[in-house]
């Protein structure tokens, strides 16, 4: 009797933390999702300021060690963000590299108008990376420099 009465315990136990480490997976799940739904509001967010030409409304979406970097009135004079108008921005995807280091991709689909090439908005794509700042919030991480047209041929030497 014993015998079967130890199975039974270790059959429970066994039960019990199959059931909590499904428990555990379904409930980091949801705050992953929780998570995505964070970064993607405030990208949105971030995007809107861009779409309106807002770089003051913009520069807090940055991070700190960006901001440190980069003060306010210098992003202020970052034309090539606002030369196209922007008439369409749309987070399409977020994508949590390592909840560890708090790290994320964030792509976000646009339109943009080049008046000299066409009346019609441009589509176009960006995938950025997004991080969790030291105050908590989650941030733009940086902003590389892009030249806006690529040479289709490298350049002769």
């Amino acid at each position: 009797m014993t015998g079967l009465f130890r199975c039974m315990v270790l059959i429970s136990a066994f039960g019990a933390a199959a059931s909590a480490t499904g428990q555990n997976r379904e409930k980091a799940e949801s705050n992953g999702d929780g998570v995505r739904s964070v970064i993607e509001a405030r990208a949105q967010n971030y995007w809107e300021r861009r779409q309106a030409k807002d770089l003051l409304g913009a520069y807090p979406f940055y991070c700190t060690a960006f901001r440190a970097r980069v003060s306010q009135s210098q992003f202020l004079q970052m034309t090539r963000l606002i030369r196209f108008n922007l008439t369409e921005t749309r987070v399409t995807s977020v994508t949590i590299n390592d909840q560890a280091n708090d790290k994320a991709q964030v792509t976000v689909d646009y339109k943009f108008v080049v008046p000299t090439l066409s009346a019609e908005p441009v589509p176009g794509r960006v995938t950025e990376l997004w991080a969790l700042d030291p105050d908590g919030q989650w941030c733009k991480a940086d902003e590389p420099f892009v030249l806006p047209f690529r040479s289709p041929t490298p350049p002769v030497r």
